[in-house]
């Protein structure tokens, strides 16, 4: 069962890694004097990071609860 709950807390750090790069690469700064189609895709990719990196830290937490019952 040890073998599990590493593999639950690499799977979240995997997602919060993901969301930290998608939000880097993709969401980034917002645009000064965008228009409005660019403000909405900002929204939605920041969006899409915030959601990864909180069900990674979530995941992770998750693990080290299941970790530490054992």
């Amino acid at each position: 069962m040890g073998k599990y709950k590493k593999i639950i807390i690499t799977i979240g750090i995997v997602f919060l890694i993901i969301g930290i790069l998608f939000d880097t690469f993709f969401a980034g700064i917002p645009i000064q004097y965008a228009s409005q189609e660019m403000l909405d895709a900002y929204d939605r990719n920041s969006l899409i990071s915030n959601f990864l990196m909180i069900s990674g830290i979530l995941i992770i937490l998750f693990g080290l609860i299941l970790k530490k019952e054992e």
